[in-house]
């Protein structure tokens, strides 16, 4: 009975986080930026008239996270100001191969590739027992490191 209380407590009192970001424009991006969590702009003047905050030289922030691929990463930030908001977002770039590598191999310690590798160098295991009975994820791992190494 208390846990059920206790969760019935919670839901009716929980908050709902969300607040505004408020940025002055330095011409290039926004700076000074401040959080308005309880929904009145208290630093340096209390309102809740956005006409008065942007007289006030703060201008809303709109961040927007972009969509990525399986091979895709976030790169430059990207500011703007436009209609009295400030918005952010960045710009997406295609991993190199060598990035792509990178990720594989971390599924693979070095120290385990060299060991697959001495058993395949010694004929303890073959290449071919090796590609039948190791997971997709090792072999790509391994040939990730392979590449890697130039091996």
């Amino acid at each position: 009975m208390k846990n059920l209380l206790a969760v019935v407590l919670i839901v009716f009192f929980a908050v709902p986080v969300s607040a505004d970001t408020w940025c002055q424009w330095s011409g290039t991006e926004g700076t000074d930026c401040k959080s308005d969590r309880d929904g009145v702009f208290r630093t340096p003047f209390p309102t809740r008239s956005e006409a008065t905050i942007n007289e006030h030289g703060y201008y809303r922030l709109v961040v927007t996270q972009p969509t990525l691929g399986e091979n895709q990463v976030r790169d430059e930030e990207v500011w703007a100001f436009e209609d009295n908001v400030i918005t952010k977002t960045w710009t997406v770039r295609d991993l190199t191969a060598q990035e792509i590598n990178e990720r594989e191999a971390g599924a693979m310690p070095l120290s385990e590739y060299y060991l697959w590798k001495v058993l395949r160098l010694k004929n303890v295991v073959t290449t071919q027992e090796l590609q039948d009975n190791l997971p997709e994820e090792l072999k790509d791992a391994y040939l990730a490191r392979k590449a890697l190494l130039g091996d």
